[in-house]
């Protein structure tokens, strides 16, 4: 049985449902911020909700081709409602998927566009569910971690950018030069420096949507407004500035053992590993904008500027 939540804790969770609901109306595909629906569901004792968000997920599964995760979704709807003749077609039909040998190994694209103007659908600013205050965050010493920029994931993420023709070759190369300067020469508490920025600088705005929309369809993430949330100084100083400064990576969120990071660089494997290495939890991870990354970490650590 879950734990009883005291009133803080339900305001926070309610706080992050409303932007999170948000986030799979615009990308119903977006499996992660379902399934941490379904659990902040579970946590305030709502089953309507939870078979609701779980047939939401079971759904999504089935388009993305995920059938054995579909089928999991609905048997567990029927496990709390045996009666949901829905849930059991759609049970049925993800069995029957699979014995047709259907199941794909990776979700598939399927080229809907999100939203990522979230100011005209919400007007909260999502809380999060924030750390004990007598606990210390589960982390390593940063001085014993050796990051640097040598592997980044800035090539990959610039051979992306090319393979995909998202800006000429020159736009990127340049932009690359630019980061890379930047950032070898980065000082302690000063921002680093994000490729994708420097492309969008000189990319015409109408095509600044096209570009985020690829990122998000052929890397398979979820998109956070970022702009959108109070991130907790304490959730964020979980992580070393080498990571948070230095790499552009953002905890965001907190739910149970499921820790939420922001990203501009999907590209940044030596990132994220040592981000996992660091924190003892499960960590999902969602594309932000570099904009909103970069304001999010000026407010919190009060830098004068972005420069």
């Amino acid at each position: 049985m879950p734990a009883q939540l005291n009133e803080d804790e339900e305001v926070q969770i309610l706080q992050t449902i409303d932007m999170f609901e948000v986030i799979a109306q615009s990308n119903p595909d977006d499996y992660q911020s379902l399934s941490l629906l379904k659990e902040a569901y579970g946590k305030l004792r709502k089953p309507g909700d939870v078979i609701r968000i779980t047939k939401q997920l079971g759904d999504a599964y089935s388009r993305l081709g995920q059938y054995a995760a579909a089928a999991e979704e609905f048997s567990h709807v029927l496990g709390m409602d045996p009666n949901d003749d829905e849930a059991l077609s759609a049970l049925e039909e993800a069995r029957g998927m699979l014995s047709d040998g259907s199941e794909t190994v990776e979700p598939l694209s399927t080229g809907r566009r999100i939203e990522l103007d979230f100011s005209s659908i919400t007007g909260v600013e999502a809380g999060l569910i924030s750390l004990d205050n007598h606990s210390e965050p589960p982390m390593l010493d940063p001085q014993s971690e050796e990051i640097t920029f040598e592997n980044d994931g800035l090539d990959v993420f610039a051979k992306f950018l090319t393979n995909h023709r998202l800006a000429s070759s020159e736009i990127i190369h340049a932009a690359l030069e630019r980061t890379r300067t930047r950032n070898e020469s980065l000082e302690p508490g000063k921002l680093a420096g994000s490729l994708l920025a420097e492309v969008l600088k000189d990319v015409p705005s109408p095509e600044d949507e096209d570009i985020m929309n690829t990122i998000l369809e052929q890397t398979k993430m979820g998109f956070i407004p970022l702009d959108y949330y109070e991130v907790d100084r304490q959730i964020l100083k979980m992580l070393p500035d080498s990571l948070t400064l230095g790499r552009l990576i953002v905890p965001f969120d907190l739910m149970s053992r499921t820790l939420m990071v922001a990203i501009c660089n999907p590209f940044d494997v030596p990132g994220k590993r040592t981000v996992q290495h660091l924190l003892d939890y499960n960590i999902q991870w969602y594309f932000a904008t570099p904009d909103a990354i970069a304001k999010t970490l000026t407010d919190i650590f009060r830098l004068k500027g972005r420069k």
